[in-house]
Parts: structure tokens; sequence; C-alpha cells
């Protein structure tokens, strides 16, 4: 069983605003919490050090933050690496996301929140590079698909899902209407082929939509692998879709704040009830004389699989809060209300569900199975006692880098005890790295 080593306590209220323009002096209602981490997709080779590095960035407020973490250090792996400060002082970024490529060749830093406007920034010249605009609402979830960084996925409060062409920066398809969401989307997750993609929102429904699915759609957002000057403006109207593959909100009672599709076709949902289900949707029997399949009745339903359904911490209610996935799809990692990070084993999870004469086990009318199920680890933060609001996993390392910001603004480094060294030679792909990239 893995096992993780205490919290390295690493930076102290990353986000302060004290920086902030405008800002005559430190407020505590200027400490925003921290809604997002994102880790760049690539390893990149430092030019002047020639040290392979992986870029975490976090948001709140006006203020991103950039880090660069050392995978060949293990004793001091993170350093700051650059802080992005907007200019508007009534921002508040929520989402951020590296995708897209500059001129140099460096991704961009994605940003999103309360202006409704994608930013791109440049992490060379540390300056806005470009926006996109079209949501007319708080934009609350960035995610660029596994199989191509050229294009950019985002949800916001006006019940909206757009996908953005990067090298064109250009919106290419949009998926809302009359059986798209019906408030605010909080959440996206990508299929690993990244022809599909997740979404879940306050209307409390977890949808699944075809990232390519018309002949149109497909074509428009091909038209360029290469970025192309400012000047340039792409043509054309995107795709609409409002007719996703799958819907359901009988899934949970509240609103579904965050969702993870997993390699093999599961799904990890979760409410602000802290409520967990992992299931899939059964495919096998859709109804193609209907545009979307409701689930009657609670879950399992006819197109719904149900592997198991838990509870973390009671019902106090944990809205916008991101739990972790590993790499391997093999741990759950969940920050809590009280400072506290808890891990559960997967596999160990499924493969232990009460049958129906356990004592921890509850059946529904309809047979779902609901039960309490305990995390084999909890890492108490040190000198912390507020909200765990985000978690993730190093991308590269498989369960041995775990990443967590507080409301805080805290940021926490755990590792796994068995681990010698951060990202050995065999986890680290070298042909993903640019050489050109460089320090700034």
């Amino acid at each position: 069983m893995t096992s993780w080593g205490p919290p390295k306590y690493v930076y102290q209220n990353l986000l302060d605003l004290k920086e902030a323009p405008g800002a005559e002096k430190e407020r505590e209602e200027d400490r925003y919490p921290n809604y997002c981490l994102s880790w760049s997709k690539h390893i990149y080779e430092d030019k002047k050090t020639g040290k392979k590095l992986q870029l975490l960035a976090c948001c709140g407020g006006v203020k991103a933050q950039i880090v660069a973490v050392e995978r060949d250090n293990p004793h001091d792996p993170l350093r700051p690496w650059s802080t992005f400060i907007d200019v508007d002082p009534d921002e508040k970024f929520r989402a951020s996301a590296f995708g897209g490529r500059s001129i140099n060749g460096s991704p961009f830093l994605i940003l999103g929140g309360k202006a409704a406007i994608i930013k791109l920034v440049d992490i060379d010249k540390r300056c806005l590079a470009h926006t996109l605009e079209g949501h007319r609402g708080v934009i609350n979830d960035l995610k660029v698909p596994p199989s191509d960084d050229s294009f950019l996925l985002s949800s916001a409060g006006d019940e909206g899902i757009r996908l953005w062409n990067l090298d064109v920066r250009a919106c290419v398809a949009a998926f809302a209407g009359t059986y798209g969401h019906r408030k605010a989307v909080l959440s996206l997750s990508w299929h690993f082929e990244g022809k599909m993609f997740a979404s879940s929102g306050v209307d409390g429904y977890v949808r699944l939509w075809n990232g390519v699915c018309d002949v149109r759609f497909t074509g428009a957002s091909h038209v360029s692998r290469r970025p192309i000057p400012d000047e340039s403006v792409a043509k054309g109207q995107p795709y609409y879709d409002q007719f996703p593959k799958f819907a359901s909100n009988k899934l949970h009672v509240s609103p579904v704040d965050c969702v993870h599709w997993f390699k093999d076709g599961r799904i990890l949902s979760k409410c602000i009830d802290n409520e967990f289900l992992l299931w899939e949707p059964d495919f096998s029997i859709e109804d193609e004389s209907q545009p979307q399949q409701e689930v009657a009745g609670h879950p399992p339903a006819k197109d719904v699989i149900v592997f198991m359904r838990f509870q973390v911490s009671g019902r106090r209610r944990n809205y916008f809060s991101r739990f972790g996935v590993d790499p391997l799809d093999e741990q759950l990692a969940v920050g809590e209300l009280l400072g506290t990070i808890s891990i559960w084993n997967l596999n160990d999870a499924v493969d232990n569900a009460p049958f129906d004469d356990d004592d921890d086990c509850a059946f529904e009318d309809d047979g779902c199975l609901d039960f309490r199920i305990d995390p084999y680890q909890t890492l108490n933060l040190p000198n912390h006692s507020d909200k765990v609001r985000v978690v993730t996993y190093a991308p590269n390392g498989g369960n041995k880098m775990l990443v967590a910001c507080s409301d805080e603004g805290n940021l926490f480094l755990m590792e796994n005890s068995n681990m010698s060294q951060i990202g050995g030679t065999n986890e680290i792909d070298d042909s993903e790295s640019d050489k050109g990239f460089v320090d700034i």
C-alpha cells in the first residue's frame, strides 16, 4: 500500500493580493482562495541550468502564480517561476490551464474567471498575449484535451461550454441549448482519447458530449496547426451541439462540482454534499430515437452501471472543490473542510465493496449500493485548519507527488514515502521535452 510522508510546507499566502493593482494596503478580504491547480502537459529543459522542469499554475483573485517543479531535485523540487497580475482589479480567476503555443514555442498560461474572458498569458514575456471572448458568465473550468493541446474546452456560468482552437484563437464549437445545462457549468473532464468529454453543473446534471460529433465541426477545428499573426482572424461560425450523448440529474440530488472520466470508461462525480459516485454509462442499450437519455429513478437505472457510492466528511456542504485522481487511475485524494486530505485506493474500494448482509452497507429500493468507506490514509496539514479546496497529482510521476492548496492560499507538497527521488528517468518522457524553453 502506498504511504505518504508528512506534508511539506511550501508557500504561505501564495495568492496574497497586497501587490495587486489599486490595492492600497493588505487586507484580510483581499486574500482570495486558490480555485485551481493545473500542470503543464510536457516536461521542459531549462536552457540555463539543463534541469528538467514541469510547470504548476495556481490562481485566485487577480493573481496567477507559476511554480517550477524540478523533478531531478528530490530535496527542494519547487521554486517560484513567474507571477501574473491582471490589470482589472475586479477580476477573480477561477480556472487555469496550459495549452497552445506562442511564437517561440512555449505554452500559454490560460486563465478565466469573473470577467468571462479567457486570457492567454505569454509566460516568456510575462504579459497578456491574447483574449478569447464569447462567454457571458463566470468561467469555472478550463481543460485542454489530452490528445491535442492546441484546443481548449471552457465552461461558464452562462450555461454553456465552448471549444476553442488556440492556433486561430476562435471558438469552433458550442455545447448548449435545449438539452444542455440549465444552470452554471462547474466542471469538465475529457475522455483520454479526446473524442468525448463530461460536464457537470449547478443543475445537478452530468452530461457526456461528443467532442468530434460533426464533419462541419471537425473541418472548422482543424483549419490551422501553427500560430498565426495577431492581425489574422479566424472566420466562420462555430458548430452548435445541444444534444449530449448522455444526461442525468438522478445521479446526485445537489449541484455536481467535480467530475473525472477514467481511462477504463468509469466516471467519478462529486456533489457539494460530499457524496461521491463511481459509475459508468451503458451505451449498449441507448435509444437512438431520443436525442438524450434521462435516467428514470435513482441509479442504477437501465443505462447506468453504479460501482459504489460513498460519503465523505458527513453532509456539510463543500462547494467548488476539486478532488485529485492519480495518472494511473488508482488513487483518489480529497481535500476536506478542516484542513485534512483523505486518500483512497479506488481498486481496493471497489473490490471490497460490502454485500447486502454487511453492516456498513445500505441498498436503496432500486438496488444501488450505498455505503461509507474509510480512507486508507489521512494527511493533517501542519498549523492549518482551513478548507483544502484543490488537490492534484503530478501528471508524470505516477502517484508519487501530491500538491494541495487551501483557501488561505497556502501550497502544500506531499511525497510518497517509498519514493527515492521525484520523477525517475523511467517516468520522464524525453520526447516531450522542449529544449527551446527559456527560463524567466
